[in-house]
């Protein structure tokens, strides 16, 4: 989860990297994520194993 170096907040997103593209197929097919509770979005970048996750509001 990246953070706002001053208040050391959550800024909403994070990166989860995987080992193999199977399992950034088996996480982008699973959607939705919930992470303690809400709803995150979930998009490929950094090449092919790497996925961001952004909060969504409700």
């Amino acid at each position: 989860v990246m953070r706002d170096p001053n208040t050391k907040r959550s800024r909403g997103f994070g990166f989860v990297t995987y080992a193999t593209v199977e399992e950034v197929d088996a996480a982008m097919n699973a959607r939705p994520h919930k992470v303690d509770g809400r709803v995150v979005e979930a998009t490929m970048i950094l090449g092919i194993t790497t996925i961001s996750l952004q909060i969504l509001d409700p």
